[in-house]
């Protein structure tokens, strides 16, 4: 009964966060359009679509991580939890590397392949594609640390 409550609410409220997102997103996007305009906006969209690209190789090794430091935390292996959370930092932290040489030599050579960025944009792109690569290694190696509390959180369900 208990664990069947606790599921509901958690259904529950992850599916409010979720519409709350979305209508933020529609909410965002005509302030964003008009603050950056059509080209600024596009780089913007640009950049977002090589971070989700990225994001599909890091997912895989998050939940695997999770999964893994979930179960082992039932027989208090702290031992090889420390081990899973190295070797998730090390492999995350070579992708966010490739991701992020990837996504630099890509943008540029979006920028001189296409021309279609105005002379009046092209730095404040190459700028951003940037921080964007070096904001891509942050995220990804600081989401290897973020595994292990969420699965402290799964580990009611992993019993």
């Amino acid at each position: 009964m208990r664990f069947s409550f606790i599921f509901l609410k958690n259904l529950i409220l992850n599916f409010l966060i979720q519409i709350i997102l979305i209508l933020l997103s529609f909410l965002s996007f005509p302030i964003f359009l008009n603050k950056l305009g059509y080209e600024q906006y596009g780089i913007y969209v640009l950049i977002n679509t090589f971070f989700g690209y990225l994001n599909v190789l890091n997912n895989g090794v998050l939940t695997a991580l999770i999964k893994y430091l979930a179960e082992l935390r039932i027989n208090y292996y702290n031992k090889l939890i420390a081990n899973y959370i190295t070797s998730g930092l090390f492999i995350n932290s070579i992708i966010s590397v490739i991701g992020a040489l990837f996504l630099f030599f890509i943008g540029y050579i979006y920028a001189q392949i296409t021309g279609k960025i105005s002379t009046e944009l092209i730095n404040e792109y190459y700028f951003s594609i940037i921080f964007a690569s070096i904001s891509l290694i942050f995220i990804l190696i600081g989401d290897t640390f973020w595994t292990f509390p969420t699965s402290q959180q799964k580990f009611e369900f992993s019993i």
